[in-house]
């Protein structure tokens, strides 16, 4: 591949990562792409055979050195950290994806937005990557319920998701009800600590409620 073929793909990654994130699969016109990448309307095609093809490669692309940009995986490789530490450090590095800038940050902005807004027909690798941070996030609420069902694992994983995805999909609300609430860096940390709390005491409480619920149909089964 020639150098300059190289840069216009390169070019025209960024430009896309960066619409596809602020607008939406179908808000982020091919042309509009085109305009901010500096390339001609049929480099598209070209390099990616299509709009979708574009948008599948933002979310597959892994930039040279980097094992993927999607998840927050420096907290799922820390097993001997606590738990309740490697799930805030999750849960920061998504919301500070989630809210910054660049192509790691607009990458992960374009899985939020799948994960909401399903374009529909991806190839598996890119279903994949848009699903990244919930296999990532299962690994580590199973650490935390070991002994939890599928299940309980799967509302749990939802429910922390849903959180965090509120702050990200639903920030003009946010806002609008909140106007301090800018999610600078600070209001990240403090949003990332909140959320990691509730959600500890929510599935503490939870493996209480089985560990009961067990016990008692135990003593039952035995009458």
């Amino acid at each position: 591949m020639e150098p300059s073929t190289a840069t216009t793909r390169e070019r025209l990654l960024e430009a896309a990562s960066e619409l596809f994130a602020h607008r939406g699969f179908r808000g982020a016109s091919a042309r509009a792409i085109s305009a901010q990448a500096g390339a001609n309307a049929a480099a598209i095609s070209y390099h990616f055979r299509g709009k979708r093809g574009l948008y599948e490669a933002v979310l597959t692309h892994a930039p040279p050195g980097q094992p993927g940009c999607i998840g927050a995986t420096e907290s799922v490789d820390r097993p001997a950290d606590p738990a309740s530490r490697r799930l805030r450090v999750f849960i920061h590095g998504w919301l500070s994806r989630l809210r910054g800038n660049g192509f790691d940050a607009w990458q992960a902005q374009v899985a939020a937005r799948e994960l909401v807004e399903p374009v529909g027909g991806l190839s598996h690798e890119a279903q994949d990557a848009a699903l990244r941070p919930l296999v990532q996030l299962e690994t580590l609420v199973r650490g935390i319920l070991p002994h939890a069902s599928d299940e309980a694992v799967r509302y749990s994983v939802l429910s922390i998701a849903g959180q965090c995805l509120f702050y990200f999909n639903c920030r003009t609300i946010i806002h609008r009800l909140n106007p301090s609430h800018r999610m600078a860096r600070e209001e990240v940390m403090l949003t990332a600590d909140h959320i990691a709390r509730f959600s500890m005491a929510g599935m503490t409480i939870a493996a209480c409620q089985r560990n009961s619920d067990d016990r008692g149909r135990s003593v039952g089964n035995l009458r």
